[in-house]
């Protein structure tokens, strides 16, 4: 798996495994969920080091300490919803703007850039705004946002010639910016460790990679399946 998981990082392309191998689909997936469950747990024992480091040698508060106080309050929001939230929406909200694309369609782009528009631009920045006419506002500007977009992303620029070149951006750039996404959960920020903070998204960045591998060779309900399991023992145990 690691093997795969290199040539697939330095070549990130579409190729779609036959939907006849199902059952070869779902060990290769168990197999990738192992995969990503130990790579978070490496980076754990790694991020505790630093974590000292900053506390013991830079004289600095925990990072960490940071991280499970806001999941403290996340859970304290969310409550009896907080399984749901984490396990089945946060996932499915998060493939679709960071995964779907990566087949390389045009539209599924747009979709994407302009569900991210919403959810950061069209929608949270409208403050205490009441919910239908934050929700009103957000959809027409995305439907704008995405029309702008499908004129922007003109077929001529996506062809079958250079539909492999978008893909591997889009996966790097995705991937990225995946793992750094979630600094926002390590509020709030020292910014005079922001330098650190990107080694602290380490896991996600695995996680990133591990799920687009799956979008890109097992299909996009794969994607948000592994994302959907890799969630759950988290969310389990900081629920008990």
């Amino acid at each position: 798996m690691l093997k795969e998981l290199v040539f697939f990082f330095r070549s990130p392309l579409y190729i779609i495994n036959s939907p006849n191998e199902g059952k070869k689909t779902f060990t290769h997936v168990c197999r990738l969920y192992l995969f990503i469950m130990c790579g978070i747990i490496l980076c754990a024992f790694l991020l505790m080091i630093i974590d000292n480091a900053v506390i013991y040698i830079l004289q600095k508060p925990s990072i960490y300490k940071a991280l499970h106080e806001s999941n403290r309050l996340l859970a304290e929001q969310l409550g009896q919803f907080q399984f749901i939230a984490i396990v089945v929406v946060g996932p499915l909200i998060e493939e679709l703007v960071f995964r779907l694309p990566l087949n390389g369609k045009r539209s599924f782009l747009g979709f994407s850039l302009s569900l991210a528009f919403f959810l950061l631009g069209g929608f949270y920045s409208l403050g205490s705004a009441q919910l239908d006419h934050k929700l009103s506002v957000g959809i027409i500007t995305s439907l704008v946002f995405y029309f702008f977009l499908m004129l922007f992303f003109s077929k001529k620029r996506f062809t079958e010639q250079n539909r492999d070149s978008y893909i591997k951006l889009l996966f790097y750039v995705s991937t990225v910016l995946f793992a750094l996404s979630h600094i926002s959960n390590f509020k709030p920020l020292q910014y005079s460790l922001i330098w650190l903070y990107p080694v602290y998204v380490l896991p996600q960045f695995i996680m990133g990679v591990g799920f687009a591998f799956a979008r890109m060779r097992y299909g996009f309900g794969w994607a948000i399946l592994l994302h959907m399991l890799v969630n759950t023992p988290f969310t389990i145990i900081n629920y008990l």
